[in-house]
């Protein structure tokens, strides 16, 4: 749940998170489980509107988090001189189904923060 806040609070400033690295390896587990559940539930409705690293910003998630994500995932290719994430809908769904215990995430419409004015 404090990963989720964190991330949300990261876009409510417009901004990209990342855990503090190097990653322990017990909040490698942690990050690693969070990342894969967003990025599969991003995947799973994407349709090629965006570049992923542009829809990957909106749940506040650094490109190289992403990357390695779905390079753990077995999502990441090679296309064109260019990475990609590949895969169908029904390889999305069988991992996100095989996440035994997916991640608590904060419901953002109760948030009551909003950012700093910076323009001072």
């Amino acid at each position: 749940m404090m990963i989720s806040l964190s991330y949300a609070l990261s876009v409510r400033e417009a901004k990209v998170g990342s855990p503090e690295k190097p990653l322990s390896d017990l909040g490698k587990l942690s990050y690693r489980a969070y990342w894969s559940h967003v990025c599969l539930s991003l995947l799973e409705t994407y349709d090629g509107e965006l570049p992923l690293k542009q829809l990957a910003r909106t749940r506040g998630l650094c490109p190289e988090d992403v990357i390695s994500t779905l390079e753990h995932l077995g999502l990441l290719r090679e296309w064109r001189g260019q990475l990609v994430a590949r895969a169908d809908r029904r390889e999305i769904a069988t991992k996100l189904a095989a996440i035994k215990r997916p991640p608590r995430v904060c419901d953002e419409r109760f948030m009551c923060w909003t950012p700093p004015d910076d323009s001072d």
